[in-house]
């Protein structure tokens, strides 16, 4: 004889055996999916509205400091992007003497693909490296926040070493 809290594995509409009407395994599963997906919470609308407002107004104050009403570079904002770009391109022609060296007879379009190949795996490699970090348990919050700091900086820097090499080897000088 069955207990009454045992399903039967087969069949819709079995009674158990005081007459009681059973629920499939099934049935139930999905009754048991819905209930987590009900106990989700949401996002607080207001939350949502008032990050969306902070984020337009510093979009606004930074583009009323870097543009003219007209669209064009701001002096300021001008010397601070030239300077910007100036800092790294002794860098970026070393990179790429480098790889002129080690490949002397690639063209600029597979060099580029080489840098390519670079830039990927550079990038995998300190995500890697990161998640890797993280995953210490003796590692500590705190330095695992510091070393993602790192990598977000080391990220940009390569990120503008590989738009700049491939400027240069575009014949875009930087």
């Amino acid at each position: 004889m069955a207990a009454k809290h045992m399903v039967p594995l087969t069949g819709d509409d079995e009674q158990s055996p005081d007459g009681a009407q059973t629920v499939p395994r099934q049935t139930q599963g999905v009754k048991r999916r819905r209930r987590r997906a009900a106990k989700k919470p949401t996002k607080p609308l207001i939350r949502s509205a008032a990050t969306g407002y902070v984020a337009a107004q510093s979009v606004s104050l930074v583009s009323k400091q870097a543009f003219h009403d007209d669209g064009t570079l701001t002096p300021a904002a001008e010397t601070w992007l030239t300077r910007a770009v100036t800092v790294q391109r002794p860098v970026v022609l070393a990179n790429l003497r480098r790889m002129r060296k080690a490949h002397p007879t690639l063209t600029n379009r597979q060099l580029a693909m080489q840098l390519d190949k670079e830039f990927k795996r550079s990038m995998t490699g300190g995500g890697a490296l990161i998640g890797a970090t993280a995953a210490v348990p003796g590692v500590g919050t705190a330095t695992s926040l510091g070393i993602s700091t790192l990598a977000t900086g080391s990220f940009l820097e390569i990120c503008a070493l590989y738009a700049q090499s491939m400027a240069e080897l575009s014949g875009i000088s930087t």
